[in-house]
């Protein structure tokens, strides 16, 4: 009698296992950042790479008519590989470009900047990357285009490339 019942727990578990197995393949998993335009930026704060005394905010996108958040480290391959592309953009004056730094040493983010120059308004610093993620960033380099109202318009994962440059203008002198 008590294998029977044993048995029976067993199979119930067993049963209840493969359920719950089979729903959770059921959830959609893969991550598209299309999900994301149109939402609101959540707020966010950062010490200034400079100085950890100035607080880059939310608050501090203003001012233009659109706005690039954009995630980067020094140690960072395919952020070096994006770099001209955010130059580019800085010199078009359509956008302002606000950098996170992420998980990176401040002498190796400044002597980056130096060298390969700096298309930031303002850089903040995220030394343990809660702030990416609470941007909603899934690596490095990611760069999200915000309008005046600081909606998402368009969501760049990996490295900026040529068409991602020209899809960026576009968005910007449609609107």
């Amino acid at each position: 009698m008590i294998k029977k019942i044993q048995f029976g727990i067993l199979f119930l578990i067993i049963i209840s296992l493969f359920y719950f197995f089979s729903e959770g393949l059921k959830i959609d998993k893969i991550f598209s950042p299309q999900k994301n335009i149109g939402q609101k930026l959540s707020n966010f704060s950062a010490p200034s790479i400079f100085n950890n005394e100035i607080m880059i905010t939310q608050d501090s996108l203003k001012n233009k008519k659109f706005y690039m958040i954009n995630i980067w480290a020094s140690w960072c391959a395919p952020c070096r590989e994006e770099h001209p592309y955010l130059m580019q953009l800085s010199e078009e004056n359509l956008l302002k470009i606000v950098g996170i730094n992420y998980k990176d040493k401040k002498n190796y983010a400044i002597t980056f900047l130096k060298k390969f120059g700096n298309p930031y308004s303002e850089i903040g610093s995220d030394k343990n990357g809660a702030i990416s993620i609470d941007l909603g960033a899934r690596g490095i380099p990611e760069s999200i285009l915000l309008d005046d109202q600081k909606n998402i318009v368009a969501q760049f994962i990996g490295p900026l490339k040529k068409n991602d440059y020209k899809k960026i203008i576009k968005i910007i002198k449609n609107k």
